[in-house]
């Protein structure tokens, strides 16, 4: 299985992602951006620019999965959870993307 990732680095480097998503066209992409309001509104702009350039890649927001247990980001997630050796399992991923 082959996966490539992408950090922005700050929510104001959004606008790399139409560039990145052009050049790949990804099938699948997993959004993990922070859960705080300009977080939010980074990840709605990503997915517009992703959607935009091909309507066949399957966007996964799986910001759902810290939001739970009231974290920020998914880092902060790790820090709390440091008995989660740095994997969050795929069914995980398959509730988060359901928006369960």
């Amino acid at each position: 299985y082959k996966m490539s990732l992408m950090s922005l680095n700050g929510v104001g480097n959004v606008k790399w992602v139409k560039n990145v998503a052009e050049k790949f066209s990804p099938a699948k992409v997993y959004m993990a951006l922070d859960n705080d309001e300009p977080g939010q509104q980074a990840t709605k702009d990503a997915c517009e620019m992703i959607q935009g350039g091909s309507s066949s890649t399957q966007i996964i927001r799986i910001e759902g999965i810290y939001a739970k247990e009231g974290c920020k980001d998914l880092h902060r997630l790790l820090i709390k959870n440091r008995q989660l050796s740095g994997s969050i399992s795929s069914s995980e991923l398959m509730r988060a993307s359901n928006g369960q």
